[in-house]
This record gives structure tokens, C-alpha cells and sequence, in this order.
């Protein structure tokens, strides 16, 4: 047909007419557009929305959502109940550690009430004993008077014997508390001091070692002499 020339989206033909001396142009034919395929659209919904729902179908979904609302109901008065028992249990645990505290408080005002009655009772004993020795050597001539004299000697006496005993039992109770108290000390500081205690020994086991060598060199010496 004659020569072509592609000129961006045209095609020049160039071809010659032997009548007419003349050069054509003409537009190339268009491409056919590729065919698009079809989706499978899904149907959503109800595929019949016209028909409306049957007096059965209305009935079953009423009760599924009285059923749901029911359990929604339930579930919160669970969760209500819960929030109850945790407001308690805080409270419970609140209530403990001022208990905890009132405790650790008397603890310590009972030691200091303990100290405080084994003075009394050091005081009180020390009364009694002189009560004693002053109806010990008061003079009674009536029989009678003699007798309220030994009763009353005898029921000082059971007193007296009974501080005796509050007062060892306190003591021992403090001292207990003083000794664990200066066991806790010393442990500290032989925790402190243990590395120069260690140091100050093997220093004399060295030092006893060159004497028992100088000892046993000095012993050869005088041998050979």
C-alpha cells in the first residue's frame, strides 16, 4: 500500500496514485477494548426483602432477644455483686492493718508497762519486807493479837513471795529482749570486724610458725656443736 510512519497514537501511510500525485493520510483503525470479566456478585441480605416476616419468625426472634436481654441482666447483677465483695475484702484488709499497727503499738506499750511493773514490783516487794520485819520484831502480849500478828506475817509473806516471782519473770523477760538485742550487736559488729579478726589471727599463726622454726634451727645448731 505504500510506506507507514508511526507518529505518537497516528500512522502516517504514505502511497502513491499514479493519476494524482498526491500523498494520503489516514487514521489507523482503533483496537478493540479487552472484555472485562464479570464478578460473581454475592447476595447479602435478605434475598427476598418484600416478604415480610411470618407471625413464627417474629415469635422466635422476640424470644431469642428476651433471652439475651435476660443473660445481659444476669451478668451485670453478677458484676454488681462482685464490686461488693471487692468493696469488702478492702475494707477487710484495711481494717487488718490497723489492727496490724494497734498491735505493733501495744506490743510496744507492753514492753514498756512490763519494765514499768517489774519496778513496782520491786518496790512493792521491798515494803512488804520491811512490813515484815517491823511486826517480826513488834512485841504482842495478848494471845489474840499474837495470832492476827502471825496471820497477817503469813499473808505478807505469800505476797511478798508472789512479786518475787513477777519480778524474775519480768527480768527474765527483759533481759531476754536486752540479750537479743546485744546478740543482734555483736553479730554486726563481727560482721564489721571479721576481716581484721581474720588478718590479727593469721598474723600470730605466722608468727608462732617462725618461732617454732627459729626453735627448732637454734636446737640443730647447739646438736652440731
Amino acid at each position: 500500500d505504500g510506506d507507514r510512519i508511526n507518529v505518537g497514537k497516528h500512522t502516517l501511510v504514505f502511497s502513491f496514485d499514479e493519476r494524482h500525485e498526491e500523498h494520503q493520510i489516514r487514521e489507523p483503525e482503533p483496537e478493540p477494548e479487552p472484555k472485562k470479566k464479570k464478578k460473581n456478585k454475592k447476595k447479602e441480605g435478605n434475598p427476598n426483602p418484600g416478604i415480610p416476616l411470618s407471625e413464627q419468625e417474629r415469635k422466635e426472634y422476640e424470644d431469642v432477644i428476651a433471652t439475651l436481654q435476660q443473660k445481659i441482666s444476669g451478668l451485670r447483677e453478677e458484676l454488681r455483686r462482685e464490686k461488693e465483695k471487692v468493696v469488702k475484702l478492702q475494707s477487710k484488709i484495711a481494717d487488718l492493718e490497723l489492727a496490724e499497727h494497734a498491735a505493733n503499738r501495744m506490743a510496744i506499750d507492753a514492753n514498756s508497762r512490763l519494765v514499768q511493773l517489774v519496778e513496782q514490783a520491786m518496790k512493792m516487794q521491798e515494803l512488804v519486807t520491811g512490813a515484815l520485819t517491823l511486826l517480826s520484831e513488834a512485841k504482842i502480849d495478848s494471845v489474840l493479837h499474837q495470832k492476827e500478828k502471825m496471820a497477817l506475817i503469813a499473808e505478807l509473806e505469800a505476797v511478798r513471795e508472789q512479786l518475787g516471782k513477777l519480778r524474775v519473770l519480768g527480768q527474765e523477760r527483759v533481759a531476754k529482749e536486752a540479750a537479743y538485742e546485744e546478740i543482734e550487736r555483736a553479730l554486726d559488729i563481727a560482721a564489721k570486724s571479721g576481716r581484721s579478726t581474720t588478718a590479727q589471727f593469721t598474723e600470730t599463726i605466722e608468727a608462732l610458725r617462725g618461732l617454732g622454726i627459729k626453735k627448732k634451727e637454734k636446737e640443730e645448731k647447739g646438736g652440731e656443736g
